[in-house]
């Protein structure tokens, strides 16, 4: 199987970044990741909008998360 560069970011909605959840070589296949809603210093952040950024290969995908106390 063929290994690709993936990453996988959080940003608030003013563009910041607020963690790293996967960025290195990963198998092609079905993967999962869960985000605890904690920053790159494991601070909790505010309930409130962020988006989720995904790139792999030559797929980059955006979605919007809310994250809800």
């Amino acid at each position: 199987m063929k290994n690709d560069d993936a990453k996988l970011t959080i940003y608030n909605v003013r563009g910041e970044l607020v963690t790293r959840l996967i960025d290195g070589h990963y198998l092609r296949g079905h993967h999962e990741v869960t985000w605890a809603g904690r920053d790159g210093k494991n601070r909790q952040v505010a309930s409130g909008a962020y988006f989720a950024r995904f790139s792999a290969d030559n797929v980059v995908q955006t979605q919007r998360l809310l994250l809800v106390k």
